[in-house]
């Protein structure tokens, strides 16, 4: 079967969902402080992506996997804080919403011609079959920037060998107090460089 990789907001609002679902699978270990339930999680944030700043990787109807990519102009997830306190109560549910506004909302790029990879999450059972690197050089090649910067979990080994693999360098560790907090550790903000 062959693939698709499609900007999020070019398609249909259903494949939002598939989107959250790969999210959750993703990143829910980040927010287990909060919550472990993937689906819960998903619900949370499916109304902050921002939808022109995503890149969808399709196997038929099917979303396998997505990239995310923030510049000058803003992140590439808005957070609506509606859902999460629906779902986690008012006063824990706004908390929670803070708390990621705070980490995923700030610019982090210093000019218009660098980006930002926010997310590359693939589908917990396609993974290792090339599809993280497929989403990387495609949006290497889609999105008009000289550099690319993103951060990765120094104890993510795998997708610090990903990146390597792309091209990219580690130029620094960090902490974070949020992700110290919450028992992730340090993190390598990595780059690349177009030749």
């Amino acid at each position: 079967m062959g693939y698709s990789i499609e900007r999020l907001s070019d398609l249909e609002s259903k494949y939002l969902e598939g989107v959250t679902k790969v999210f959750g699978e993703c990143f829910g270990h980040m927010f287990k402080g909060f919550t472990e339930d993937i689906d819960l999680l998903a619900t949370s944030f499916g109304n902050s992506f921002v939808k022109d700043k995503c890149y969808v990787y399709l196997e038929g109807d099917e979303v396998i996997g997505f990239v995310s990519c923030s510049s000058l102009d803003g992140r590439a997830m808005k957070i609506d804080k509606e859902p999460f306190q629906k779902n986690f109560g008012k006063i824990k549910g706004k908390i929670f919403a803070w708390q990621i506004e705070k980490i995923m909302c700030k610019v982090l790029v210093k000019s218009n011609r660098e980006g930002y990879i926010d997310f590359l999450g693939v589908s917990s059972r396609q993974q290792r079959k090339g599809i993280g690197e497929t989403l990387m050089r495609y949006i290497h090649q889609n999105e008009d920037y000289d550099k690319f910067i993103l951060e990765v979990l120094a104890s993510n080994l795998n997708a610090k060998k990903l990146y390597e693999k792309v091209g990219y360098k580690a130029i620094k560790e960090e902490k974070n107090i949020f992700m110290t907090l919450g028992g992730q550790g340090t993190a390598f903000i990595m780059e690349y460089i177009k030749e």
